[in-house]
């Protein structure tokens, strides 16, 4: 697979990594150590959802967000962004 979209409702955590999630819908949710798990092989992921680059920085390891998440999983290169999007947009 060389190109994933993703645009649906995420939460990010600043103080807790184990919160970063993504939502397919009210009880479908796939947390970022989930997927870390999983096995990509995307060009590209894109992002479209709310604060999906934020997360929580530790000293000497960096930001874990759900773009780190998809990075572990191996996708090469992530697109996400840091604010919050309008549902009516």
């Amino acid at each position: 697979m060389d190109l994933i979209h993703c645009s649906l409702h995420a939460r990010s955590s600043t103080r807790n990594r184990h919160e970063n999630a993504i939502y397919f819908s009210d009880t479908d949710t796939l947390f970022g150590h989930d997927i870390a798990a999983l096995s990509l092989s995307a060009n590209l992921v894109v992002l479209a959802a709310c604060e999906s680059a934020a997360g929580s920085q530790f000293f000497g390891e960096g930001t874990f967000s759900l773009v780190r998440s998809f990075q572990l999983a191996g996708a090469r290169h992530v697109v996400a962004g840091l604010w919050r999007i309008p549902e009516e947009a």
